[in-house]
Formats: C-alpha cells, sequence, structure tokens
C-alpha cells in the first residue's frame, strides 16, 4: 500500500514537473491553432495550480 503511494507521489511530481516546464517556456512564437492549443492548456495549468 505504502509502495502504491510512492508512486502515485512520483508520477504527480513528474506531471508537475512536466506541466511547469511547458507553462514557464515562451509561446509567443505560435500561431494560429497552435498558439490556441497552447494557451489552452496553460489556462488548464493555472487552474489546476492557482497561478
Amino acid at each position: 500500500m505504502q509502495e502504491n503511494r510512492e508512486v502515485i507521489e512520483l508520477t504527480k511530481d513528474r506531471q508537475f514537473e512536466r506541466y511547469f516546464e511547458f507553462y514557464s517556456k515562451p509561446h509567443d512564437h505560435l500561431t494560429r491553432k497552435t498558439l490556441k492549443m497552447a494557451l489552452k492548456r496553460k489556462a488548464i495549468i493555472e487552474k489546476i495550480y492557482g497561478l
């Protein structure tokens, strides 16, 4: 049971790292649909982590 919790925590940590890496990158070079998708993803990240 403890191992499962550790795995879940590691997974959450990795997901946070991926989100933060994506969130902190500049996206002003993107255009149209790609920019729209990036901004949506950033909004989701903001909502999840209260940024």
